[in-house]
């Protein structure tokens, strides 16, 4: 019988390939005798789940293959137009027609909206005359394009949604009409109006050549068109040909009183060479963007200093290149960049290339993505230097040279002087760290937690713990069992090394790092990972200082990760206590871990309070990391 490679399958089933191999280990799925799955076993499942409607295929963890839509909030300028948006959006969904087909009526109505559509036309003309040369001919192509369908009675139904007016409202209908799948395969999201605003009002003056080389539909291109008052130096390139047709009409229909030809066009910017050079790029790149193995084998010969294959990293390089020699390049980021190990390449590329002029902290502008967000503006020919960071409503300067020093050269951006002078002061201590000292074990991804997961004990099934479980310095005591089977679990560590006491155990994603000693060898579901270390120290010390107050704000100012990683873990310093010292600390740990809730906040207190007075952090540092604890 015929088998399925994991990517034939998984193309089959609309899931990732480690999808697949899991529910194969499962027994899900019945391989063949080079155990890859069977073609007829696969869909057989795909069958019994419903095909592409059904839930499992459709969940969160699929979400690449996922159909459903979201509205882009974040792209609504005005707040009374979102009950207009969620309405139109249910109504979208209802519509069966062709997408390109809807937006080009879309675009006709807002053009009749214009005024520039001619009142002799006659009702004879399935297109009505446009009064606007470049404008009417973008039309007539699109038209054409779509095979000339018949339109009029669509042309009425677009007339009666309740359409928000925009500054780009084909854009916005675009992202309506497009699943959140599509939209995270491609890395795209769109860029807020006010951030694409402040960008050109900062940078813009008149006579400058501009491009968007990821334009979209074109939110930054009416920003600069906004700032400009004139076409002619502004250009944009996108690989999606809706999208520039968008823009196109988008930038005709900002300037209605000027007949122009827009410099927008249908072209893959890592791909197709340019000998262009623009005074300001500004754009927001694709994230994460899947290539097909031809676009990645040529974008990795043209971009030797990315390693990762990571799209916006290919973008940042592109777009210096791009740039005249007192250009400024302006992007939206995933803020991953400044710290993730991954992305120590592009890192050490704009250290190298560029003065990073200035850094701000947007949050999570987009709706239903929970990546946080940078700006980031760089400047050509002009290595290290001072960067301006605004965070939290503050601006600071911080000099990026000193990444150089940094373990992957992360980029310390969230740190300003005061918060460097408190970091120092407690790494000039004498130290030692958890790298290549620890066994770090990760928690178990069962694949099937319904299936695995029990309240009752039984045969095979171990107690374990996970990270709703922890508080600093406590443990929950375990309720649930899992059946521990290496075999058919997605992701698991020896049973050897769960066994391993006093081991350290701590919440993987959490606000505030949380650390506790099990003394138990208790398993760990993934929200809860551990390590085991072989450092002198003794777990108690460790524990104290992971806890405290000012190791956690060394961690949000050096890592600014609700993760908690081991290669930060493996940063923090783990100082040489005297023996009194460890003593004193062993038994406050102890009571700490024994403690009722009446006593727990005291002794956490006496703690900080030990832990500050051995860094001799003096009273105005203390209340200014507890101010920023808040």
């Amino acid at each position: 019988m015929r088998e399925l490679t994991y990517r034939e399958a998984a193309d089959q089933l609309n899931v990732s390939p480690a999808t697949v191999k899991n529910w194969t280990r499962q027994g899900l799925l019945s391989t063949g005798e080079k155990l890859y799955p069977l073609k007829s076993d696969i869909l057989q499942f795909k069958r019994k789940l419903g095909g592409k409607k059904s839930r499992r295929l459709t969940s969160r963890a699929n979400k690449s293959s996922a159909r459903r839509r979201f509205i882009p909030l974040e792209y609504v300028e005005q707040v009374i137009s979102r009950k207009m948006v969620n309405n139109l959006a249910e109504k979208l969904q209802l519509q069966k027609e062709d997408s390109a087909l809807l937006l080009f009526a879309l675009s006709l109505h807002l053009i009749a909206m214009a005024g520039l559509i001619n009142k002799k036309s006659t009702g004879k003309r399935e297109l009505p005359h446009i009064d606007h040369k470049n404008l009417s001919i973008e039309i007539n192509e699109w038209y054409r394009e779509l095979k000339s369908p018949p339109i009029g009675k669509l042309m009425d139904y677009i007339s009666e949604l309740p359409i928000p007016l925009q500054r780009d409202t084909p854009g916005l209908i675009y992202q309506l009409l497009q699943n959140e799948g599509r939209k995270s395969e491609k890395g795209s999201y769109y860029t807020p109006p006010s951030y694409a605003d402040e960008v050109l009002n900062m940078y813009g003056y008149k006579g400058q050549r501009f491009l968007d080389p990821c334009c979209g539909t074109g939110m930054f291109l009416l920003a600069a068109a906004k700032k400009y008052q004139s076409p002619l130096n502004i250009y944009g390139w996108d690989n999606d040909k809706t999208a520039v047709r968008l823009a196109r009409i988008n930038l005709m229909l900002f300037f209605r009183e000027m007949d122009f030809k827009p410099q927008i066009f249908l072209k893959n910017s890592l791909i197709d060479d340019s000998d262009e050079k623009f005074d300001l790029i500004a754009t927001n790149p694709p994230w994460g963007q899947h290539f097909s193995r031809e676009d990645k084998k040529n974008i990795q010969k043209r971009f030797r200093s990315v390693k990762t294959g990571e799209s916006f990293s290919y973008f940042i390089e592109k777009g210096i290149s791009l740039l005249s020699e007192k250009g400024v390049l302006s992007y939206l980021l995933p803020e991953a960049l400044l710290k993730v190990k991954t992305h120590k390449d592009i890192r050490e590329f704009l250290l190298e290339k560029v003065h990073i002029k200035y850094v701000k902290f947007l949050g999570q502008p987009f709706n239903k993505v929970q990546t946080r967000v940078i700006r980031m503006d760089m400047k050509k020919n002009r290595a290290g230097g001072e960067s301006t960071v605004f965070l939290n409503n503050h601006l600071y300067s911080v000099d990026s040279r000193c990444f150089w020093a940094n373990p992957y050269n992360l980029f310390d951006f969230n740190c300003n002087k005061t918060d460097n002078s408190i970091i120092n002061t407690v790494y000039e201590k004498k130290h030692d760290t958890l790298k290549n000292q620890s066994l770090w074990i990760l928690g178990i991804v069962s694949g099937n937690n319904k299936r695995f997961i029990s309240r009752e004990k039984k045969p095979g099934y171990r107690p374990f713990i996970c990270g709703q479980d922890l508080r600093s310095m406590q443990i929950k005591k375990p309720e649930r069992y899992i059946l521990f089977d290496r075999k058919i679990l997605q992701q698991s560590a020896p049973a050897e090394s769960y066994d391993l006491s006093p081991k350290i155990v701590y919440k993987f994603i959490t606000g505030a790092p949380v650390f506790a000693i099990d003394r138990e060898g208790f398993l760990t579901l993934n929200s809860a990972n551990s390590f085991y270390s072989h450092l002198e120290t003794p777990v108690e010390i460790i524990v104290a200082l992971f806890n405290s107050d000012l190791y956690r704000f060394i961690y949000r100012k050096k890592f600014n990760s609700i993760k908690i990683l081991r290669n930060h873990l493996e940063q923090l310093p783990v100082p040489r206590f005297s023996t009194d010292e460890i003593r004193q600390l062993t038994i406050l740990v102890q009571k700490i871990e024994k403690s009722g809730i009446r006593e727990y906040s005291t002794l956490m207190t006496e703690l900080n309070d030990f832990i500050f007075r051995y860094f001799e952090i003096g009273d105005r540092d203390r209340s200014y990391i507890l101010e920023k604890s808040e």
